[in-house]
């Protein structure tokens, strides 16, 4: 004889009757393209007419001090920046 399903079985809905419903997401609404992040964009302002260096031992994202790099992710930030401060 088996004995009823326990609570636990009963929430998966692996029990008898009826199972309970798949949890819904909320979408998360996609930011538009033209505007920044606005956290970032108050920093990212702040260091308009300054270099940015992506330091990392990486040689095309980043610049390593003794090696160098190409920089490329620094140069992307720093276009952004001109875009949209």
């Amino acid at each position: 004889m088996r004995s009823a399903p326990s609570s636990r079985r009963t929430q998966l809905g692996l029990g008898k009757g009826k199972p309970n419903p798949t949890p819904t997401r909320t979408p998360t609404p996609k930011p538009n393209s033209n505007q920044a992040d606005p956290i970032l964009r108050p920093l990212l302002c702040a260091t308009k007419g300054f270099p940015l260096l992506s330091i990392k031992p990486d040689a095309y994202w980043g610049v390593d001090p003794r090696d160098g790099g190409r920089n490329r992710l620094a140069e992307l930030w720093m276009e952004l920046r001109d875009e949209v401060c």
